[in-house]
């Protein structure tokens, strides 16, 4: 799994294996019900793909007004209780 997918798996909250010995690396136990964990994870990838798109095509860093209408973006989409 790419490391980034992995970073925001961790910080959704899902339960990672850690290396066990029929597999290398962690991986998502999905043996539970992950259903804000999942909403938590859209969000994560919105917001990050829309950060690293704006600083790659328009600005070199983000400035607060920027971040600031990214997250009400988010909270149009995902609502403010993630």
């Amino acid at each position: 799994m790419n490391e980034r997918i992995k970073e925001f798996a961790k910080q959704s909250g899902f339960v990672l294996w850690e290396d066990e010995p029929w597999n290398e690396g962690n991986v998502i136990d999905w043996n539970s019900q992950y259903d804000k964990e999942l909403e938590t994870f859209a969000r994560i990838i919105v917001k990050e793909s829309l950060i690293d798109f704006y600083k790659n095509n328009f600005y070199s860093s983000l400035d607060s007004a920027i971040n600031t209408q990214i997250e009400k973006y988010c909270n149009r989409i995902f609502g403010k209780d993630i």
